[in-house]
């Protein structure tokens, strides 16, 4: 039902969400798909050399070669999902992650919505109860944590 994709672009050897979601498969571009090989075990899919510099047309090329109800696109530096509870961060596990994006599927399908994200803020000011967010469901008061190395 859910699957994970990463589009890459030179970073074969040096992709952070790797390290914590196994099941990502890395979509790269056919001139780098021998040396991903060389760094990654995970599935690959293969994108034309003619998409390089259009990440519109390469999201798209993912969602038409996808085969999953669920297609999670997510950047090749993120390190983590996590969220605020009482002024804690607390980093999801993939299979919280899962159950999360199975939440937010089923909200989103209730207000026929087909695209969605999450927030990469990771400044716990931005989610106090004053905040702006305040009107979202807790579920949506995700964050991401990206690399500071691009």
């Amino acid at each position: 039902m859910i699957k994970f994709y990463s589009p890459s672009y030179k970073r074969a050897g040096n992709i952070d969400v790797t390290k914590w979601l196994d099941e990502v498969v890395l979509c790269v571009h056919e001139f780098e798909e021998k040396e991903y090989r060389n760094f990654h075990d995970n599935e690959l899919i293969v994108l034309p050399d003619s998409l390089r510099g259009n990440m519109a047309k390469v999201r798209n090329f993912i969602l038409e070669h996808s085969d999953c109800e669920v297609c999670v696109m997510m950047d090749a530096d993120v390190q983590y999902l996590g969220y605020f509870e009482n002024g804690k961060v607390h980093t999801l596990n993939p299979k919280e992650l899962k159950r999360e994006i199975i939440e937010w599927y089923h909200q989103a399908k209730d207000l026929n919505t087909v695209l969605f994200g999450v927030n990469l803020q990771s400044d716990y000011k931005f989610y106090e109860k004053t905040g702006q967010a305040n009107f979202l469901h807790e579920s949506a008061k995700k964050w991401v944590r990206r690399s500071e190395t691009l």
